[in-house]
């Protein structure tokens, strides 16, 4: 299924976080530039402030984390939440995501960020383990029952 029809002046943005954020906010700002972003992201959320994620430890929400919703708002933006990009096809110049959709582009950017180092050590995916990247870890962090301490030998 093909989501959308494309031009080779359309831009598509994998990833939705605080750096594909900017890159469509200032792509937005010049002057004249006609082109069309969709912008795909994995987590359902827009994209927020991951610098800010302590505060939401400390009592702030998930919205008052949240970038500039102006920038999802402008009509050549089309913001596609909770579908992962799962592969790249270079020569059709196309993405195809986890629900099957292909999105054609003219230009493909890479704004995926990172993911969260698990130490190489026994026990490190075991229940109460966490990482701290996305408002989903720290939702499951805020939680979390305190559990009996493991012992790993």
């Amino acid at each position: 299924m093909i989501a959308r029809s494309s031009t080779s002046a359309d831009v598509v943005v994998v990833g939705a976080g605080m750096v594909a954020h900017r890159f469509v906010e200032s792509l937005l700002r010049s002057e004249g530039d006609t082109r069309s972003v969709t912008l795909i992201g994995e987590e359902a959320r827009a994209p927020y402030d991951r610098v800010g994620l302590s505060s939401y430890l400390s009592g702030a929400s998930a919205d008052d984390l949240e970038l500039d919703a102006g920038v999802l708002a402008d009509d050549r933006v089309h913001f596609i939440r909770d579908d992962r990009v799962m592969s790249i096809d270079r020569s059709a110049r196309s993405v195809r995501t986890r629900s099957g959709a292909i999105h054609a582009y003219g230009t493909l950017v890479l704004a995926t960020g990172s993911y969260a180092l698990r130490p190489a050590i026994d026990g490190a995916k075991l229940p109460g383990c966490f990482v701290y990247r996305t408002i989903d870890d720290l939702s499951l962090i805020h939680i979390s029952e305190p559990t009996r301490p493991i012992s790993i030998s």
